[in-house]
């Protein structure tokens, strides 16, 4: 039986770690406060920046620039799949693989190859697991998520565009609708296209079949 000595230095170190726990939930709250004004305030300019790409993509000839190029063969598509590298997430990571890989699999169906630029680990591991190549990945980038990781994705994905390594791109992301909820959304970034065909390719990818996938 633990002496009373004991029994008070148990209670004295379970005092202090609940001291750290609460000053590390509140650093932590703060993070996530400052990371969900910087979603809301950029993200109407994001939405308004894409839709005014859709309108240009509708409004000239696709020859104008290499990126409105609508090619008339696709035979690989490219898809951008950001995930977290850690979890106890919930099902963030698991609703975004499986978003991939039903877009993938529908793209595969209709006899193109499919390709994975992942970002965050819990998109590489999954994927390698699978039938598709992964050709670019990025992990242990998700503390320090800053625009050159944007700028470096998309110089990679415009070059293989271009150079016709792939014909079509594909961004998964999940769309920030609250803290406890992110919605999974498929985007076509390349070739740009209008904004109609965008929603009615949402909606095609939305219906197709789920995957089941496992969270590890």
């Amino acid at each position: 039986m633990p002496s009373l000595k004991e029994v008070q230095n148990k209670i004295s170190s379970v005092k202090k770690t609940k001291q750290i726990t609460k000053a590390m939930n509140m650093v932590a709250s703060a993070k996530l406060r400052k990371a969900q004004d910087r979603i809301e305030r950029f993200r109407p300019y994001a939405e308004k920046f894409y839709d005014m790409l859709g309108e240009m993509a509708g409004g000239v000839e696709s020859s104008a620039h290499p990126l409105l190029e609508q090619r008339d063969t696709i035979n690989t598509v490219g898809i951008l799949l950001m995930t977290s590298d850690r979890g106890l997430c919930g099902g963030f990571n698991t609703n975004l693989i499986q978003k991939g890989l039903s877009i993938a699999r529908q793209k595969a169906a209709e006899g193109k190859t499919v390709v994975f630029y992942c970002v965050g680990k819990k998109a590489r591991n999954q994927i390698r697991k699978r039938e598709f190549e992964v050709v670019m990945s990025r992990v242990d980038c998700m503390d320090s998520f800053d625009f050159s990781l944007a700028n470096d994705l998309g110089t990679e994905l415009i070059s293989a565009y271009v150079n016709q390594d792939v014909d079509e791109v594909h961004l998964v992301y999940g769309e920030f609708i609250s803290v406890a909820k992110q919605e999974p959304r498929g985007l076509q970034l390349l070739p740009v296209v209008q904004s109609e065909v965008q929603e009615e390719m949402e909606t095609e990818e939305d219906a197709a079949a789920s995957v089941e996938v496992e969270e590890e």
